[in-house]
């Protein structure tokens, strides 16, 4: 029995001597900055708590928490945080994000075009030559081999936007609740991509450009809904309905679904527009100011500025709508396989050609009135199908129409 107590005594001074050495180890070290594996999935634990903002004199909308100025790996300048609601913010109707198939033709107008029987011809028009180089596939992006995620502000410096994207310079989003939409991206992405860096992500915040072939782990564009109703609600979220990985893109956002559901409490609004399935920034065969075709993408309706309940969410609960955001895409990136095993883009992409001289489009899926024809070979990326016919956008006139699978082939061509 005495044996036995000297060697606990014995443990038990091994154990303070143990402490003693520890604190006394000079704190001037660097301390070992755990790396994320190549290998393992998981990389950083979900984010639980939030610093507390302080509020600015005179309004509740409150600052992002730092380190929101310090976004690292970022060549793009940065930007003032809207602090205060403009005197007026009115509503404007005008959604249109871009389509993939868009083909622009800068010298042609409808008026110019020659007219069979009162309906337009829309000559043979070439894609664009200038294609995105091909990414190097890397475990991660960012810096040091941590993950890189970009998060695009909706409708910030639209009117920046290159001739490729024209025709989208005027669309600057909606506005409701005293505020427009890109005071409610900035903010969310500023608070978000705090968030992110304090788990070792590198963060790009990005303008409505995109750089060409932009690659990270993850892109999230960042918008919010408006429409003339006070009645609709809620969030929603999509990738590209053509993606070139569309496993991994459906993992992003059903992780993003999940956790900004959780924190937020904000319901799923299901009614997934053209405008987001066909994102501009999304990549396509024929764009160059996009996402390349190694990034997983996906856009996010934040909710509804229009809404109050939402809008109460939206600047009142700012911390917990970047806190939702960026747990789901930790998640998404602690979910990732190992290198070998992630899914790798697809080479080519369908696309629809005329095949007649003069091919009808017609106004409904149904045939319908003839509004235009095109010519012999032309191509069109972006088409939706149906039991009789695609559904396609028509370069010059800039609208949709349908043409006739009877008239058309499914051709593959590169992304």
């Amino acid at each position: 029995m005495y044996s036995n107590k000297l060697k606990s005594v014995f443990m038990l001074g091994l154990i303070i001597v143990g402490l003693l050495l520890a604190a006394c180890e000079d704190e001037s070290r660097p301390t070992r900055t755990p790396q994320l594996s190549l290998v393992a999935p998981t990389f950083a634990p979900l984010i639980d708590t939030l610093p507390a903002p302080s509020p600015q004199a005179g309004s509740s909308y409150a600052p992002p928490p730092t380190p929101a100025d310090i976004v690292s790996g970022s060549p793009l300048p940065r930007y003032q945080i809207f602090i205060t609601p403009p005197p007026l913010a009115t509503f404007e109707a005008s959604r249109n994000y871009g389509y993939s198939g868009r083909i622009s033709a800068a010298n042609l107008k409808p008026e110019n075009l020659t007219l069979i029987n009162g309906v337009p011809l829309i000559p043979y028009i070439a894609p664009p030559q200038t294609r995105q180089p091909t990414p190097t596939l890397l475990p991660n992006y960012g810096t040091n081999g941590r993950p890189r995620v970009g998060l695009q502000i909706g409708h910030l410096d639209i009117d920046k936007l290159p001739d490729e994207w024209a025709a989208l310079r005027n669309q600057t989003g909606g506005s409701g609740g005293g505020y427009t939409e890109v005071q409610i991206n900035y903010d969310i992405a500023r608070r978000t991509a705090a968030l992110l860096i304090s788990r070792g992500v590198t963060v790009d915040l990005l303008p409505a450009t995109v750089p060409p072939a932009y690659t990270a782990d993850a892109f999230v564009a960042i918008h919010c809904d408006a429409v003339t109703s006070s009645s609709p609600s809620g969030f929603k979220l999509a990738h590209y309905w053509n993606s070139a990985i569309p496993k991994t893109e459906d993992t992003l956002v059903n992780s993003i679904y999940s956790q900004y559901e959780a924190t937020t409490l904000m319901k799923r609004d299901g009614s997934i527009t053209d405008g987001m399935t066909e994102y501009y920034s999304f990549n396509s065969a024929y764009r160059y100011y996009a996402i390349s075709k190694a990034t997983p993408g996906a856009i996010i309706e934040l909710g509804f500025l229009t809404n109050p309940n939402d809008t109460q969410i939206l600047v009142n609960r700012a911390d917990n709508v970047a806190r939702g955001l960026a747990n789901g895409i930790i998640v998404f990136l602690n979910q990732r396989p190992p290198f070998e095993q992630r899914e790798k883009p697809i080479g080519l992409a369908s696309a629809i050609e005329a095949r007649l001289d003069r091919t009808p489009i017609f106004n409904t899926a149904d045939s319908g009135n003839v509004i235009a024809y095109v010519s012999r070979q032309q191509v069109f990326t972006n088409y939706t199908e149906n039991n009789s016919s695609y559904g396609i956008w028509l370069p010059i006139l800039e609208q949709g129409g349908f043409i006739k699978k009877s008239d058309a082939a499914v051709v593959s061509i590169t992304r």
